[in-house]
């Protein structure tokens, strides 16, 4: 999932910020003279012409070439020179399509030739005495800003932060030191081109030529855009399993099998899928008149026969839901039509006041007060059997009890008692308040109804081990005058 999210993610940031076409030139920078220009060098300073390439003399005109026209921060980040060989100088520069971006390489390149040639050869001092100037003017911009500065701070130091005039001048205070970096940064700049040993030298040196035009733009590539998706991805898996490491420490409820039947020191006697969204009136019919067991959950409920041993005239069952769990108490009434499909008589009886039982309750009403079965061999009612009822082979009662105070009567549970639960639902303490409360009435539980247990769950739930039986088969129950009989 989170990785879907990160290839999304990936993929409309290519869209918002496409990848830039590239274009580059290639020039050929002359040897250096030293100051007194009695000698030359071997090879350029490189570092001092990519200072002069990526500089405002340079970038500023050229941006004003191109259409529309560039920014000098814009222009920095789209223009690189690298130093390729002795004085070979390479020029990329990169644009929103294929002819911006030769159309910025070339002028780069050209505003580069005219720096070195005409400024170069005829204007050497002129160069270095402007740049004094700049410095001079910055440094002069410096001072002027520093003094303003601190009349505002000592005029904020008299007045009241919270007044109008205290947060007026705390306004320009950040201004006038936004400014204030600035020039120091454009001051430092400056400086650095004064102070390079190889500006003069640079100046001077004519002959400046270029090797290669950028005629040709290089599209954005494919494996680029794949690294971009793939880093999406890779972010998105990261994000994902430390979320679901950090739910996995936090998460006190119980998933797999042997962690409920630990808990409740009974085995997992049934493990099927159900429903977990809330169900109406409608749906809880449509439970009742529709719903096919599967042959997993036909299979789990005929081993959970054999290993409780039912016996008595009719036979007993009792099924314990946790209020809120709405698949364990959809699970209750699968059970129970899953009874029905064996050719046992079943009747499915609610008991307890609770609401979150009110819509089966209130189905449970409407068959009995119709006098009309949903499926054969199951009856559902809201109350136990009369006296003169026709007696069923098994009646399956549905208890709902609450998390926190789980109140059980001995009237309520008679037979063998499952305890049904959701795999996620609930904590241990909840379990075990159950367990506990089932078993102070003198009914402990003998097993666990475990609805839609989590795919990689590969434990068996059969904590404790059930009693070993001897038959080696399973048949299929049947019904007798006496009850129940394998």
């Amino acid at each position: 999932m989170f990785a879907l999210l990160g290839i999304a993610a990936s993929a409309g940031y290519l869209v918002l910020r496409p990848t830039l076409y590239t274009a580059t030139s290639v020039l050929l920078i002359p040897g250096l003279t030293t100051a007194n220009n009695t000698q030359t060098t071997p090879s350029n300073d490189m570092s001092t012409v990519i200072q002069v390439v990526t500089g405002a003399s340079v970038l500023s005109p050229a941006g004003r070439q191109v259409d529309p026209s560039l920014s000098l921060a814009t222009l920095r980040q789209r223009v690189k020179a690298v130093g390729v060989a002795t004085n070979v100088l390479s020029i990329t520069a990169a644009g929103e399509t294929g002819a911006q971006a030769e159309s910025l390489a070339n002028a780069v390149t050209k505003q580069l030739v005219a720096f070195n040639t005409d400024a170069g050869l005829g204007a050497e001092q002129s160069a270095l005495t402007a740049l004094h100037t700049d410095a001079d003017q910055l440094t002069s911009q410096i001072s002027s800003l520093n003094g303003e500065i601190t009349v505002a701070t000592n005029r904020l130091a008299a007045e009241s932060t919270a007044s109008a005039a205290g947060n007026q001048d705390s306004a320009l205070i950040i201004t006038l030191t936004t400014e204030l970096n600035q020039a120091e940064l454009q001051l430092d700049g400056v400086n650095s081109q004064i102070a390079q040993a190889g500006l003069s030298g640079l100046a001077a040196g004519q002959g400046t030529e270029v090797i290669q035009r950028a005629t040709t733009a290089s599209a954005p590539s494919i494996l680029h855009k794949a690294y971009t998706v793939m880093i999406g991805a890779i972010v998105g898996l990261l994000l994902s399993a430390a979320l679901i490491l950090v739910r996995h420490r936090r998460d006190r409820r119980l998933h797999l099998r042997d962690e409920v039947a630990e808990t409740v020191g009974v085995p997992v006697l049934i493990s099927m899928s159900a429903p977990s969204r809330r169900r109406s009136i409608s749906d809880w019919v449509e439970l009742f008149n529709r719903y096919t067991p599967s042959a997993a959950d036909h299979w789990g409920v005929r081993q959970a026969l054999r290993d409780l041993d039912l016996g008595g005239t009719p036979a007993h069952l009792s099924v314990l839901v946790i209020a809120g769990d709405t698949a364990a108490l959809a699970a209750a009434a699968q059970v129970a039509i899953t009874l029905s499909t064996f050719g046992l008589e079943t009747v499915f009886i609610t008991r307890g006041e609770h609401d979150f039982a009110t819509c089966l309750r209130s189905v449970c009403n409407r068959f009995s007060g119709q006098g009309h079965n949903p499926r054969p061999n199951l009856q559902v009612r809201n109350e136990a059997l009369p006296d003169d009822a026709e007696t069923p082979a098994l009646v399956l009662t549905c208890i709902v009890v609450d998390s926190e105070r789980p109140e059980l009567s001995l009237t309520h549970l008679v037979g063998s008692t499952l305890l049904a639960t959701s795999a996620g639902f609930g904590t241990a303490d909840q379990l075990a308040r159950v367990a506990i409360a089932a078993s102070d009435v003198g009914a402990p539980l003998a097993g666990v109804v475990l609805t839609n247990p989590d795919i990689d769950d590969r434990t068996s739930g059969r904590f404790p081990q059930v009693r070993p039986n001897a038959a080696p088969t399973l048949l299929v129950p049947n019904v007798t005058s006496r009850g129940l009989v394998p």
